[in-house]
């Protein structure tokens, strides 16, 4: 056959054959390598694209052979079994490199066969893409071809920004691969980088070496003016001036950097002067340094300007000195009217007139030309005894001065030779004569650069020693004095009256040695590599425009293949510019436009819009293309709809499997498909389909409803048509049948008997009453206790109890999925199992306690809980409370409660910490009367837990839902019901309440219910601080509640026995004489025999009893002997316990047992009996509270 027919029957094949097959056949894989040996240009396309799709068949393949959902053995032994025939493909995939039009094509194609053979890339690929790495159009896919490779690569990009930014995955594979010298030098330059990031971010201080490579701007006003005005780099300093100017800001912040170095600046020089003109004003007179005035005289002014006003105004309100000299200078000046004028200013200032004519000095200084060629000469110093000898005489005072002259004139060649070992002498002769010593003091100022004249004095005398004959020596000294400030000093400490290039402009200076163009600026440490570093900071990247006029649209394709970026660009430049849509579409036609967004789509794995309103153009026109263009779309999350066409696509043999492809993806990405007709589709399963075909129709009704298939499909011999029936055939009992058989039939195929397992499962939850025939147990030890589909169906199965019992060790089972090592699908399964399973194993309970910390469980533990008996509860401890408590709000907040509650119906201890979690409760919109029901539980229980819902604000939660819900009344019981719970025999929470809430707020919800007087009775137990709070308002409610009936309430009278262990309240109780009005209540109770009154009559007068005072008042004016008598005399009274209780108490106070002995032995010896024995029987210890 010839090669069109090779590669059609090579494509068809792939579609429906197994794609390992082709390399069975040893003619095949022969004529795929020639055919690559060729040069062919079409062929060699065509050969390339095919092992493409090939590597994308095989890798699905793998895929499903390695799914170990279905399958319990491994897919690598295909892998291992294809790579040599990656590597030989990929080899020869790489001589096409050489051939620019199919580089890109190449390039990809190799990628792919070495990531189907998990194979790293071969040296000679590696040697094969460097020699094309030049070519910056495929730059990147080579490089990621290249960071493949086992072995160390010289000369990679790794320092490239475009590369290290743009793509860090791949950088970081570059990196590995790089020389240990090229990965230390990368590390330098990042560390720097970091350094200049976290400056940028203000996150450290400025660096002064690195400002340069900053975002200047963010800066500015980070550190000091200075820093920016004396930058070395250009950049920086212009950047500054230009904010300085836009922020007007103030010079005398860097006014030294300005004046001396900006104004002289070629690159900021006019924005300086700028600024110096606009703020000179703020520059104050006596604050300016004589280097800062001779640099003002320096720059370029007009006659008559405010500038030179302010210069000469700057001169004159310095020290004497500085004036003068200043003065001085512009006698040097190249402007004849600013040296006239200085000549009247000196004349009238000084005290005497100056003789001093410039002209005289000489153009070229003979002792600075001597000392230069003796310095360029210098090797070292050394002493030279003859000078020491010349210096002592100079210097000696009885010398005569003929011997000091000629010492002097043989000096001077000393000075001048910077080799002479004289530099402890120099000091002494700086304050020689200059009249006497002109030439010695001319070379003196030659050689001692630190030789300064400071005084005026001294000046004086230098300007009055100059006459015609010494005007050559002297005038220089002068010269180097006025203008001091501006010298260039030479290494050695000399002075050969070098001054700076801008001196020049408006200066004429006889003698100079010359003008010299130094830096400005002091210069920061050099970053030995600024340039890659000045990439990095500076690199933006840049959206490429690849929409251009004279497009080459087949070029344009071959790029967009391998270059994911250049792909997003053109998608992108799509949606942003208006004229690329229009422009695309002049150049290139339909079925190039959907060919190259189907090309981009696929390669940046991004939907646009533009590529969407292409495809719904183009779609009917190229409806192949234009469909796999709308499935891409759809995956990356595009909104593209069905074509009109789509059912007639379906039916179209060449279209058939991208019409599938395309329905399928737009069923799982939930987009509209009203316009399938599935059940004209369903039909196609009756034909004979490839079996590609049959597994897309397959997919695609997969996900349809069940029942919407015919029933008839679950008897096909066709596995995959079965498979599909069970997914979607209704659950009823003919189906179950099929699926049983079907499950149970070893020779049936994986995929069949999974769906048939599933649907058992469904079929089973969705019957009220299961019915199980069959033994399952053979299926658990077929397929073991491995984690796949089959094993997680068996679990699923084992939540029914039949099939649990069918197990001969169930626990044995189940226990090992238990486990956070576990996947939580197969977890929960076995979680759910456990539902209404009485385990007598502790190690279940230590299972599910460590699972309870994971929320993805908390539901199941839950329900579990909830159908435990007390007995097995116990095996539990506080910390499955705690784990509750962490979730409560992430799932049933009821079941939860009642959890809790089970749990403390077991009598374990509810945990402290848990406390805030079920306050948080609070805070939602939720019922809370199960919330309720537990605190009351746990305040019962816990002391601890009281202290804990204390510090949380428990009270003032409560007093919150008490004000919201306080028209509920059930809510409202509820509410207090808690509460009491929380301040019974509380002492701590008692006190609290009195203050959050006040004796106003209990007198406001006070009533007789029994909620509310037990909540009172609760909140006065053993505490005399809440008892006072009742000697009020309170008092006052509760005695009106005690007088407007005979009969009071039980409670209210327990109540009025507990408040009067207060003093307070009792002294309250005897200035208002109710004692007296209790003994009528408490004859009425024993003559109508109203039993529960009497006994909280007599609880009250136990109350008093248990006090001296109260005893008195009891006795005293009241005629009680005689109700005692007729308490004794009723035999139900004498055998209540509070009666016995109050007859010891009365006996320890004598008086009061005295006044009542006396009484009953004068009516009645035998009730004397009674009493005499009440008052004996036991020692009872005084209480209280009862």
């Amino acid at each position: 056959m010839n090669d069109q027919e090779f590669f059609t029957r090579f494509s068809n094949y792939l579609e429906d054959g197994l794609p390992e097959e082709i390399l069975r056949d040893k003619t095949i894989v022969q004529r795929i390598l020639n055919t690559m040996m060729g040069e062919n240009p079409q062929l060699n396309f065509n050969i390339l694209s095919i092992l493409r799709a090939w590597c994308r068949k095989m890798e699905i393949r793998i895929r499903i052979e390695n799914d170990n959902r279905i399958l319990m053995n491994s897919g690598t032994d295909l892998r291992d079994a294809v790579s040599p025939f990656c590597i030989q493909f990929a080899i020869s995939a790489s001589t096409f490199f050489k051939n620019g039009s199919l580089l890109p094509l190449a390039c990809i194609t190799c990628q792919e066969l070495l990531s189907l053979g998990r194979i790293p890339t071969p040296q000679v690929v590696v040697d094969r893409a460097l020699e094309q790495i030049h070519n910056k159009a495929v730059e990147i896919p080579l490089l990621e071809l290249i960071s493949n490779s086992e072995n160390p690569v010289q000369n990679l990009p790794i320092y490239d920004p475009i590369v290290l930014f743009n793509h860090p995955t791949l950088h970081r594979q570059l990196l590995a691969l790089s020389a240990k010298d090229d990965v230390m030098k990368f590390n330098e330059i990042k560390n720097c980088y970091s350094e200049i990031q976290q400056i940028n971010k203000g996150e450290i201080d400025v660096n002064r070496d690195l400002v340069q490579f900053c975002d200047v701007c963010l800066l500015f006003n980070r550190a000091p003016a200075n820093l920016f005005a004396a930058y070395p780099h250009p950049k920086v300093r212009k950047l500054f001036y230009q904010h300085a100017i836009k922020s007007n800001l103030d010079i005398p912040q860097f006014s030294d950097v300005l004046i001396c170095c900006g104004l002289f600046d070629q690159i900021v020089k006019k924005d300086a002067i700028k600024l110096l003109k606009k703020q000179i004003d703020s520059l104050k007179n006596g604050e300016i340094t004589h280097s800062q005035i001779a640099h003002l005289q320096c720059i370029e002014t007009e006659k008559a300007s405010k500038l030179m006003d302010k210069i000469c105004e700057f001169i004159n309100a310095a020290d004497d000195f500085t004036t003068i000299c200043s003065w001085l200078r512009f006698l040097y000046h190249k402007e004849k009217w600013i040296r006239d004028q200085t000549h009247e200013y000196l004349q009238e200032m000084l005290p005497f007139k100056i003789k001093i004519d410039l002209k005289e000095q000489p153009f070229e200084d003979h002792f600075v030309k001597r000392y230069q060629y003796n310095l360029d000469r210098f090797t070292k110093c050394y002493d030279n005894p003859l000078a020491e000898s010349l210096f002592d005489t100079l210097l000696t005072d009885e010398q005569a001065d003929f011997i000091k002259e000629i010492a002097a004139s043989k000096l001077i060649e000393v000075l001048l030779d910077p080799s002479q070992g004289i530099n402890k002498y120099l000091p002494k002769l700086r304050n020689l004569s200059f009249s006497k010593y002109p030439k010695l003091m001319h070379a003196l100022s030659i050689r001692d650069g630190d030789w300064k004249i400071t005084s005026v004095e001294r000046l004086f005398q230098l300007i009055n020693s100059i006459t015609v004959e010494n005007s050559m020596d002297l005038l220089p000294i002068l010269t180097r004095v006025v203008f001091r400030p501006l010298l260039i000093f030479e290494g050695n400490g000399s002075s050969l009256l070098k001054l700076p290039f801008y001196v020049e402009d408006n200066y004429d200076i006889k003698g100079k040695w010359g003008y010299v163009n130094e830096s400005l600026y002091k210069p920061v440490n050099d970053f030995p590599y600024a340039d890659i570093l000045n990439d990095w900071v500076h690199y933006q990247p840049k959206p490429n425009k690849p929409i251009v006029d004279g497009l080459c649209i087949p070029s344009l394709m071959s790029l967009c293949i391998c270059d994911k970026v250049l792909a997003a660009d053109l998608l992108c430049q799509l949606d942003t510019e208006e004229s690329a849509l229009s422009k695309l579409q002049v150049i290139a036609q339909p079925p190039q436009i959907v060919y190259l967004l189907l090309i981009c789509t696929l390669s940046a794995k991004i939907a646009t819009k533009s590529a969407s309103i292409l495809c719904q153009k183009y779609i009917d026109k190229i409806p192949s293309n234009g469909m796999k263009l709308n499935q891409a779309l759809t995956e990356f999350g595009g909104d593209c709809p069905l074509p009109s066409k789509i059912n007639d696509y379906v039916f179209d043999p060449e279209l058939r499997r991208a019409a599938l492809s395309l329905i399928t993806t737009h069923m799982q990405f939930k987009k509209d498909i009203s316009c399938v007709n599935f059940s004209k589709i369903i039909t196609l399963l009756e034909d004979e389909l490839p079996i590609n075909i049959r597994r897309q129709v397959t997919l695609m009704l997969i996900n349809l409803p069940r029942g919407t298939i015919s029933n008839n499909l679950t008897q096909q011999k066709d596995s995959i048509v079965r498979s599909l029936a069970f997914h979607t055939a209704s659950l009823d009992k003919e189906h179950f049948d099929d699926a049983i058989n079907c499950l149970f039939n070893k020779n049936e195929a994986i995929c069949c008997r999974a769906s048939a397992f599933e649907f058992v499962v469904s079929y089973f939850s969705s019957v009220k009453y299961i019915e199980v025939k069959k033994d399952f147990s053979s299926l658990y030890l077929e397929f073991g206790e491995i984690e796949n589909l089959f094993s997680l169906q068996l679990i699923k199965l084992l939540s029914i109890p039949q099939i649990r019992e069918q197990m001969i060790s169930y626990e044995d089972y189940i226990l090992p999925y238990l486990s956070n090592n576990s996947s939580s699908l197969f977890t929960n399964a076995a979680l759910i199992s456990l539902q209404g399973y009485e385990f007598s194993n502790k190690e279940f309970a230590r299972a599910i306690l460590s699972l309870s910390s994971n929320t993805k469980y908390i539901h199941n533990i839950l329900l579990i809980l909830s159908q435990l008996s007390l007995d097995k509860l116990k095996m539990f401890d506080s910390r499955i409370i705690s784990s509750i408590c962490d979730h409560i709000a992430e799932d049933d907040i009821d079941l939860e409660f009642t959890c809790i509650n089970h749990l403390l119906l077991a009598q374990i201890e509810f945990p402290c910490d848990g406390i805030p979690a079920l306050l948080s409760v609070y805070k939602s919109f939720y019922d809370p009367t199960p919330l309720h029901n537990v605190l009351s539980h746990i305040f019962i229980t816990s002391n601890g837990c009281k202290i804990a819902a204390l510090d949380a604000g428990f009270l003032t939660l409560a007093r919150n839902e008490l004000v919201m819900f306080g028209e509920n009344y059930s809510r409202f019981r509820m509410i207090w019901r808690t509460v009491s719970c929380f301040v019974y025999d509380f002492e701590e929470g008692q006190n609290a309440l009195l203050d959050f809430w006040s004796v106003d707020t209990l007198a406001e919800f006070f009533d007789t219910s029994d909620t509310m007087l037990k909540f009172y009775l609760c909140l006065t137990y053993r505490n005399e601080i809440t008892q006072d709070a009742f000697s009020g308002e309170l008092f006052e409610l509760i005695f009106d509640e005690f007088d407007k009936t005979r009969i009071s309430p039980p409670l209210l009278l327990r109540l009025i026995a507990s408040i009067l262990n207060s003093s307070n309240v009792r002294k309250l109780l005897y200035k208002q004489k109710r004692v007296q009005r209790f003994l009528p209540r408490l004859n009425y109770a024993v003559t109508h025999k109203e039993w529960n009154l009497l006994d909280g009559m007599l609880r009250i007068l136990y109350t008093l009893s248990c006090y001296n005072d109260g005893c008195e008042e009891l006795f005293d004016k009241n005629k009680i002997t005689d109700l005692f008598i007729i308490l004794l005399s009723n035999e139900t009274v004498v055998k209540m316990p509070i009666f016995s209780a109050l007859i010891q108490n009365l006996k320890r106070n004598s008086i009061t047992w005295r006044a009542l002995t006396y009484a009953t032995r004068k009516t009645n010896i035998e009730l004397l009996d009674k009493l005499t024995h009440l008052g004996d029987v036991g020692q009872s210890s005084r209480q209280r509270n009862m």
